[in-house]
């Protein structure tokens, strides 16, 4: 109506806004320019053939990014403790990323935050800082299993900076809220000014949306035969006919590896790196098979090799390898890949005779990580553990028959889970590689 006055309540509400990417990538990698870990041959789980020396387990730092502050230089350091004085010049650190939080009313001194996480016990994880090279921690009042909280350094506009310190395991499971405090405003009447707040979810990335082994169906070894018939071996997977040329997996695989990652904010790619735990021959004398010519043998490190041991590509390690690549964007990577455990002796070696009896246990951890782009850093993110139990003995026929519990499976998580969450390092980064460091012992 003309004439009235317009309402000063307006210019007095507080306007909130709080800007940043959806996305924070783990700070896992190496800005600080640390050495990769390092190993001596001399360590039984780690043993090489040559002279005595120290070997680098490319892909893991001496120490990570989020566990330096302020950012800097580490390249010098050789891991002894202590760490190398606090000294500049510092590094700004490009995996932190710059949120904005904006009050439009000055009237208001004190912009309060509050972060949350959506499970007490796993997924995303972050700190503030009120520097890019981390120099400054932005101040926390008080925390929970559920998050932490407390006042920004400035207002009415103030840029901080949030650090991923262990990914999510779903999306959106970490808020930032901002607020304004209850405030009365005056002339009397009293009046009150509520909070004001505003969020903003976000993810730390690589994100693990799947990862599986998927078993041959069903999951029973099977024989593999020579082209007379004849049992040579004995495979996870199902060899297509008698004596085939290309091998006991060219009928079915045992096992498929598959992942998918959002990486979404992160630079690199998903991996897997393979481990072989154990070999457990089941019979007598430490060993796996007997022939009926008396001849008996079992499997395991090669003289001066101990497990576990790492299943790479040759000048790939610790890598395995990936046979398909069906999605690499820059918000998603799918990828699989394939084993099929596999053990028996050459017709040679069996000549005239059959084979009487067979156990023996392959036991192996498939680790899901994440390689870095520019350094290589590599980080954990998951694991399965499985197995294929390879076991036959002769009936009271004389026909040599599969036992039962000759399967593949799945020895951990217990279903339905697929998966384990970890981001312990891998057990084994390091050459030797497991083709090359095992053999058939007689």
């Amino acid at each position: 109506m003309a004439g009235m006055a317009a309402d000063s309540t307006a210019a007095e509400e507080p306007s909130l806004t709080l800007t940043g990417e959806s996305f924070v990538p783990v700070n896992a990698n190496k800005t600080n320019g640390s050495r990769w870990q390092s190993f001596t041959d001399s360590d039984p789980s780690d043993k090489s053939f040559g002279p005595p020396q120290t070997r680098d387990k490319v892909g893991l730092p001496l120490i990570r990014d989020f566990n330096v502050s302020p950012m800097r230089d580490l390249s010098g350091w050789d891991g002894s403790l202590p760490p190398p004085p606090i000294t500049g010049p510092f590094i700004a650190d490009p995996e932190l990323k710059a949120f904005t939080a904006s009050l439009n009313n000055a009237g208001v001194t004190q912009i309060a935050y509050r972060v949350t996480y959506t499970s007490a016990t796993e997924g995303g994880r972050v700190q503030l800082w009120q520097e890019a090279t981390k120099e400054n921690p932005v101040a926390v009042a008080g925390s929970d299993n559920l998050g932490f909280w407390g006042a920004l350094p400035a207002s009415p506009s103030c840029t901080f900076f949030v650090e991923g310190t262990s990914p999510s395991t779903v999306l959106d499971d970490v808020s930032i809220t901002i607020h304004t405090p209850e405030r009365q405003v005056g002339p009397p009447p009293i009046r009150v000014i509520p909070a004001f707040t505003t969020t903003k979810m976000l993810s730390v990335t690589p994100i693990v949306n799947a990862f599986s082994i998927t078993l041959k169906n069903p999951p029973a070894t099977t024989f593999v035969k020579r082209g007379n018939g004849d049992v040579i071996g004995m495979t996870s997977g199902r060899q297509s006919a008698d004596g085939v040329q290309n091998g006991p997996a060219s009928g079915e695989i045992g096992a498929k590896f598959s992942a998918d990652l959002i990486r979404s904010g992160i630079q690199g790619e998903g991996r897997f790196i393979h481990i072989i735990n154990a070999f457990d021959n089941g019979l007598p004398n430490n060993k796996a098979m007997t022939i009926s010519n008396g001849l008996s043998m079992g499997w395991g490190p090669k003289s001066g090799y101990s497990l576990p041991l790492v299943d790479s590509v040759a000048g790939a390690e610790p890598f395995y390898y990936i046979i398909l690549s069906s999605t690499n964007t820059a918000d998603r990577h799918v990828f699989e890949s394939e084993d099929t455990p596999a053990f028996g002796v050459t017709t040679d070696e069996m000549g005239t005779s059959t084979m009487t009896k067979f156990d023996l246990t392959f036991k192996a951890t498939l680790n899901l990580v994440w390689k870095f782009a520019g350094d290589g850093t590599v980080y954990n993110l998951a694991e399965i553990g499985w197995q294929t139990i390879f076991r036959a003995s002769l009936d009271a026929q004389g026909v040599l028959t599969r036992d039962a519990a000759s399967v593949t499976s799945i020895t951990r998580p217990a279903a339905p889970a697929t998966y384990t969450v970890t981001n312990g390092d891998p057990v084994r980064m390091s050459i030797p590689a497991f083709s090359t460091s095992y053999e058939k012992k007689f």
